[in-house]
């Protein structure tokens, strides 16, 4: 599996994520080998880091808070914060299928702890 691509990956300065991962359907859409241009990510980064590169911070009537930017050579990206990597887990059980509780980590590792592959 393909990891983070890598014009996503520059978007920030090496330091300012520790992690990251992508999910929901830029993971299907890789599974399926379908060219994604809206890009879900969970992310361990601060708000400050995503101001800097040019996300816009947006609370959705369900409360919670995403940050988004539009990329040329990507399309959309959406950012959920997460403040550790241990809360990764608790993120794709919040989400509304199987199917988008995957995850993809930067070197590729297929997490799916809810079987949304066979979905």
């Amino acid at each position: 599996m393909n990891g983070i691509p890598g014009a996503l990956r520059k978007l920030f300065p090496h330091e300012s994520a520790a992690c990251f991962w992508l999910v929901g359907g830029a993971v299907r859409d890789q599974l399926l080998g379908v060219a994604c241009h809206d890009f879900d990510v969970v992310a361990v980064v601060t708000a400050q880091a995503l101001t800097a590169a040019g996300f816009r911070e947006v609370v959705a009537r369900s409360g919670q808070t995403v940050w988004l930017r539009s990329v040329p050579e990507l399309g959309q990206v959406e950012i959920t914060r997460i403040p550790s990597s241990d809360a990764l887990y608790a993120e794709l059980l919040r989400r509304d299928f199987t199917v988008h509780a995957m995850a993809v980590a930067e070197d590729g590792t297929l997490l799916d702890p809810y079987g949304g592959a066979k979905d």
